[in-house]
């Protein structure tokens, strides 16, 4: 039996996030920084109702940290491109904070209804400015209260199957935007499982340069492991291999996070 099926979907993403924290280790990673520990839980898009379910059990067993609360475009402009709502975040800062969850953020959405050029699945294109101006005032509005903030969940799997020239432009975009709104923020780019091509496309398309850490989320290949003892190099490697693609590709950031 795989064990990742019979195990809700955050303590999933635990579990995938400490082993390839233990494999980006093995790969010569600097220790994290203080603002992040090793420990975290990948959950997002949750309400404030769910959050106060599980939480404080999380923070019970020394979690502090939280992928997102929901910072995603549809939630802050759900209205039209002039009307701006903060009180779903605020309610989810304050509550995680007061338990001493650190949240990071999310950049993800074609906004709502208002937005009648881009696929509601899809990246957000042919609304560029209009994404770039979510993203500073976002990032704006949480200074000081979330640091890290990855650009989509899971591309190409997340983005209708857009092309990683597509997302290049989104990570470029929203790179000069979230420095504007916070100089110090850290922005990550992401791929799906293990799909350290995709990245690689991103890079070489106009991505290089333009992110801070690298997001990945390689369920399956951990299940793999986990049904197939002695499979185990398989997973190890992944951080090694994408070490080697930045250096080539990107050599600035051949040192940044791995997540």
């Amino acid at each position: 039996m795989n064990l990742l099926k019979t195990l809700p979907a955050s303590l999933g993403c635990l579990i995938a996030f400490l082993a390839l924290a233990s494999s980006a280790a093995l790969a010569g990673d600097s220790a994290p920084a203080a603002d992040v520990g090793i420990f975290g839980i990948g959950s997002s898009n949750l309400g404030t109702k769910q959050h106060a379910k599980w939480i404080p059990q999380m923070r019970a067993i020394g979690i502090r940290d939280l992928r997102a609360p929901r910072t995603s475009w549809n939630m802050v402009q759900p209205v039209s491109e002039t009307e701006w709502t903060w009180t779903e975040l605020d309610r989810q800062l304050d509550y995680l904070e007061a338990q001493g969850i650190r949240s990071g953020g999310l950049f993800l959405g074609t906004a709502s209804a208002w937005n009648k050029l881009d696929h509601e699945r899809g990246l957000p294109l042919n609304k560029l400015e209009a994404w770039s101006e979510y993203v500073y005032r976002i990032v704006k509005h949480a200074k000081g209260r979330i640091k890290y903030w990855e650009i989509w969940n899971e591309p190409p799997n997340g983005t209708r199957n857009a092309p990683a020239s597509d997302y290049a432009k989104v990570v470029v975009a929203t790179y000069k935007a979230a420095k504007r709104a916070d100089p110090d923020c850290k922005i990550g780019m992401a791929a799906k499982s293990a799909h350290i091509t995709y990245l690689e496309q991103a890079i070489l398309a106009g991505a290089k340069d333009h992110f801070d850490y690298i997001t990945l989320h390689p369920y399956e290949i951990l299940g793999c492991v986990m049904a197939h003892p002695g499979t185990e190099p398989v997973y190890l490697n992944i951080a090694p291999t994408l070490r080697k693609m930045l250096a080539t590709q990107n050599p600035a950031k051949a040192g940044v996070p791995i997540w």
